[in-house]
């Protein structure tokens, strides 16, 4: 299996040169469940799912907004729900049930994102799945309170994450001697291009598996950071965040 995370920016600046490129990179990665953050607008999902040809699909806007959160998948989405900053979608495959939980964390407030990872922790608790991904964009780093708490390294507001997750991109590049590949990058993404920035490099986009103990672990294959090239016609990345995927065998 491959699954997906990708923020694909949702900006008017150069937006259908973008699209043409978003498509381009879901296409070429041919992933088997993509998980995106800042959709547009239910029309621009619709015919982004058209145009990449994915059978299934689910869009839930945010609150008062036409931006969403979609998962889109080649297997059957069974049920879809909106929580806490979260879509969180159930796909069947060959009778095993995948929970995918796509989540965009808000990117001021650290109070919102505790509360809100704190309070989604407990919706995916109740979810009845053989397999539980969390992957998104989480607006936080590696070394943050959340990050922490979902690795179960620390508690959160009295909470505790059990089981705990596995940060897969982590995982992978362990077993390689190396370390996981930023996807939030202030000096080399064309939008950040000429501009004096502050901003550290970040790794604000991740997929964490959630502990199957008892049950064996998948097999974790590869993890790939994509989206990363410029246009050489237009000099356009596809979006200000890069990708990643994974492939893992259930």
């Amino acid at each position: 299996m491959r699954i997906a995370t990708y923020n694909i920016w949702n900006c008017e600046e150069n937006n259908e040169l973008r699209f043409a490129r978003i498509t381009d990179e879901l296409v070429k990665i041919n992933a088997d469940i993509i998980a995106l953050q800042e959709v547009p607008n239910k029309n621009y999902f619709d015919i982004l799912l058209k145009n990449t040809k994915y059978e299934y699909g689910v869009f839930h806007s945010l609150g008062g907004e036409d931006e969403g959160l979609s998962v889109i998948s080649k297997y059957p989405i069974v049920n879809s729900t909106y929580s806490n900053s979260a879509v969180i979608a159930v796909v069947k495959i060959k009778g095993c049930a995948l929970s995918i939980t796509n989540v965009h964390l808000d990117w001021l407030s650290p109070i919102k994102r505790e509360n809100d990872i704190t309070a989604l922790v407990d919706t995916i608790a109740v979810e009845n799945a053989d397999y539980k991904l969390l992957l998104g964009d989480f607006n936080c780093s590696e070394h943050s309170s959340v990050h922490q708490f979902l690795l179960g390294q620390s508690s959160l507001r009295c909470k505790e994450a059990v089981p705990c997750w596995y940060d897969l991109s982590e995982s992978y590049f362990d077993l390689c001697g190396k370390e996981p590949e930023i996807t939030l990058d202030f000096k080399n993404n064309p939008r950040w291009r000429n501009r004096n920035t502050v901003e550290k490099n970040q790794r604000f986009d991740r997929i964490l598996l959630q502990n199957t103990y008892p049950n064996n672990f998948p097999v974790l294959r590869n993890c790939v950071v994509f989206g990363k090239e410029a246009s050489a016609e237009t000099g356009l990345a596809p979006s200000d965040h890069y990708g990643v995927f994974v492939d893992i065998d259930f």
